[in-house]
């Protein structure tokens, strides 16, 4: 029998195909045949492990610095609260010299009564960055109070030590103003301001 030119090209083409099929399973077969086994050289998974020690170590530097950064923040916050309490501190002893000074010169207002020692009128300055205003107020009043009773003893002095029958009611008024206040009404003005538990 005789085939025909475009038979025999067709055979010639079919083998030529299968041909290079069983050629390129092959070699497909040999490249999975010397393909490296599970952490040998050259495998996937030894190019990953060789990568370990070092992410490994990139954790546990991260993990001390987080660590440090923690107690650093620590650190920071117990300063905060010791800077504050020794602020809180200063501020009370500023305070409390003022109080006491004020609570002397109410006790000196009375007739009779040594002088202060201290300049009364120089703690207002002081007094209103230290209080609020009416703590300055309180003891702007004080000191007029004692002017008053001041004045009214000194027309009494040239009255023959009388005090002079208009004195006599603003006279017991101020006695009685400056006693109420040394026996609590100063501390009751100060005391929002010196209280420890404010600061807690």
């Amino acid at each position: 029998m005789t085939m025909t030119p475009t038979a025999a090209s067709a055979i010639s083409t079919i083998h030529g195909v299968a041909s290079a099929a069983s050629s390129a399973v092959h070699g497909a077969a040999a490249v999975v045949a010397t393909a490296p086994g599970w952490f040998e050289s050259g495998s996937l998974s030894f190019e990953m492990a060789k990568g370990l020690p070092a992410a490994f170590v990139t954790l546990v530097i991260g993990w001390i610095a987080a660590t440090i950064a923690r107690r650093q923040l620590i650190v920071a916050a117990e300063q905060r609260r010791v800077a504050t309490a020794k602020l809180n501190l200063d501020l009370f002893d500023r305070r409390l010299k003022i109080f006491q000074a004020t609570e002397q010169f109410l006790m000196n207002s009375f007739p009779g009564a040594p002088q202060d020692k201290t300049d009364f009128i120089n703690l207002f300055a002081e007094a209103s960055f230290l209080f609020e205003s009416e703590v300055e107020a309180y003891m702007k009043l004080a000191l007029k109070n004692r002017v008053d009773l001041v004045t009214i003893g000194l027309r009494a002095a040239g009255n023959q030590g009388m005090v002079r029958p208009e004195d006599i009611a603003r006279d017991t008024e101020l006695v009685r103003w400056f006693s109420d206040e040394y026996d609590g009404g100063c501390r009751l003005v100060f005391a929002p301001y010196l209280d420890f538990s404010e600061w807690r």
